[in-house]
């Protein structure tokens, strides 16, 4: 009976584990940790980043599965700001 029990709590660990993502938007380049992703209408993902807290969703998105340490490692690391705009030549300098 200990033997059944024990099984069916490892069965039911092993189906709960957490699934890890790094989803990349490709339009941007911004890339975004998670571990719930939803799909909306159109293609889009919708996910909860957690290395900024903010909720994103994506037109067009690169997902891929990390391991548990390659995304504990990449939530700690500082998100990089947006890039600068880009400036013409026919702008003049001050």
């Amino acid at each position: 009976m200990r033997l059944a029990i024990a099984l069916l709590l490892a069965a039911l660990l092993i189906g709960c584990s957490t699934t890890y993502y790094q989803v990349r938007d490709p339009s941007s380049g911004q890339t975004y940790y998670t571990t719930e992703i939803e799909e909306e209408k159109g293609g889009a993902v919708s996910l909860k980043d957690h290395r900024t807290n903010a909720q994103v969703t994506i037109q067009n998105s690169e997902v891929m599965e990390m391991t548990p340490d390659q995304y504990d490692a990449a939530i700690r690391t500082v998100a990089a700001p947006p890039a600068p705009p880009e400036t013409t030549e026919n702008e003049s300098s001050p």
